[in-house]
Parts: C-alpha cells; structure tokens; sequence
C-alpha cells in the first residue's frame, strides 16, 4: 500500500516547482509591440558647426515622438536605431 502522504506532498512540490517555469516560458514567448520600438533618436545643435548640443528626443515606430531633454533647433542629425515592422 502507497503512504498517501508522501504521494500528495510529491505532487503539491511538482506543482509549485513548475508553476514559475510555466509562467516564464510564456512571458519570454510574448511578441514585442510595435509601440515599444525605438525608430530613431535624433540630436538637436546650436548651430551648423553640430558642436554644441542643445536638445535630444526620440522617434517611435507607432508615430509617436518624445522630446527627453533640451529644445528642437534647424541643425538635428538622426540616428536610425531599428526598422520598423
């Protein structure tokens, strides 16, 4: 005869061990959104010289841009980061 003590102790141990491993094999599978990736950043200079930099944001493959610091001036230069799905 099965000690049924053991037994059920086994099963609620594989069921708590697996349930981390579950949960993190679909968080990893999850596609990225579109939304998330960064299209381009671009710097923003004083002048023509592009020595002095004055401003810097950054582009979104959904449309969306976001200035993180400083102002827009006539003188940017872009650096393309990713391409857009």
């Amino acid at each position: 005869m099965q000690n049924t003590l053991r037994t059920t102790f086994r099963r609620k141990l594989i069921a708590v061990a697996a349930a981390p491993l579950l949960l993190g094999s679909v968080s990893a599978a999850a596609p990225l959104n579109s939304a998330d990736l960064q299209w381009y950043s671009e710097g923003f200079f004083s002048n023509a010289t592009f020595t002095t930099k004055v401003g810097h944001g950054i582009g979104y493959c959904d449309g969306d841009y976001i200035m993180t610091s400083g102002y827009q001036t006539s003188y940017s230069r872009i650096r393309y980061l990713t391409e857009c799905p």
